[in-house]
């Protein structure tokens, strides 16, 4: 790719492939594509419904690239019986109401209920996977235009004047082709990342004896003796909790640790408190590099340990902190 000088005006995007010189375009969606909604047949009659025919709604979109298989199926009497209309391989699924801007590329002809405004790109003048990439965009003028109306709604009328610059054809198709092998590679490591939570979860069932139990199912070899039961005071110098600081402003240079800024076992501190309460009247409950902290208030159970990078830190009474423990914590 090379980088375009900044002194060029800007109809062209700032990092380019090798070979695409000529500015861009600024042309309405309707002029690339047709926008077509859809429709439901009607539900009390058996007639229209479970036949050859995919029909999406829109909780369907959203998580996947591509589909191919929907929840739902109706039948040709249904389509005929309905606004729903047959949309091509290729076309881009836009979710048009409440839960506006979810997209995804059908892989297989399909229907739509009347919660989208598909985009069925003119094949010699857009790409599917370039206007795909595009989603962000699409979703916010999506939200708002539609939100002007009672009911968060956007027509496909108004989808088909929204402005977009746009290159030529084999530059969109260029461009295309680098975004879906991103999102490929982004999706088969989401799938190992998934598969490796499943196998962790297993092991954490099997590595720890059940109820009653003095072994685990599943132990490193070499282990034989039993479990013991201890209480965990047993192992460590301290266990406590925070308190609420007196200044509510949330301004100072302390941070100030809550149940909510703890994620994935990942400390995000946001709310602040001033060093002099931190010194004193919330000396308690100053936090240490190794501290464990376990939400015993509101969602319970988050666990997270301190991290140096956050110190000088805090925290409140719905946060115990565990300190100076005897046990491996990996």
């Amino acid at each position: 790719m090379a980088k375009i000088d900044d002194s060029v005006k800007k109809k062209v995007p700032e990092l380019r492939f090798k070979g695409f010189t000529d500015d861009w375009e600024e042309r309405k969606l309707g002029e690339l594509s047709n926008i077509v909604g859809g429709g439901t047949p009607s539900t009390s009659n058996p007639e229209y419904w479970d036949g050859d025919i995919d029909w999406y709604a829109p909780a369907e979109i959203g998580e996947q690239s591509y589909v191919s298989k929907s929840k739902k199926t109706i039948t040709e009497l249904g389509l005929k019986k309905s606004s729903a209309r047959i949309l091509p391989v290729g076309t881009v699924l836009f979710t048009s109401r409440a839960g506006i801007g979810n997209t995804a590329i059908l892989a297989k002809e399909a229907t739509t209920n009347q919660g989208f405004q598909s985009i069925v790109p003119d094949q010699n003048k857009l790409d599917s996977y370039f206007i795909f990439s595009r989603t962000n965009e699409l979703k916010r003028y999506g939200e708002v235009t539609g939100a002007g109306s009672t009911f968060v709604e956007v027509s496909g009328k108004q989808m088909s004047k929204m402005s977009i610059m746009v290159p030529e054809l084999s530059e969109q198709q260029k461009i295309g082709s680098f975004f879906k092998q991103l999102d490929d590679t982004i999706a088969l490591h989401q799938r190992k990342l998934d598969l490796l939570k499943e196998q962790k979860k297993g092991y954490l069932q099997k590595m720890f004896p059940k109820n009653g139990a003095k072994v685990p199912e599943l132990r490193f070899a070499g282990f034989a003796d039993d479990w013991e039961e201890r209480k965990l005071g047993q192992y460590t110098k301290l266990i406590t909790k925070g308190t609420t600081p007196k200044d509510k402003t949330g301004i100072g240079d302390v941070n100030f640790v809550k149940v909510e800024n703890i994620t994935s076992g990942k400390i995000y501190p946001i709310n602040k408190i001033k060093q002099n309460e931190h010194d004193n009247y919330l000396k308690r409950s100053r936090l240490e590099e190794k501290d464990i902290l376990f939400s015993i208030a509101g969602t319970l159970g988050r666990t997270a340990i301190v991290n140096k990078s956050i110190l000088p830190a805090n925290t409140n009474q719905a946060l115990a902190i565990i300190r100076g423990y005897d046990f491996d914590t990996n």
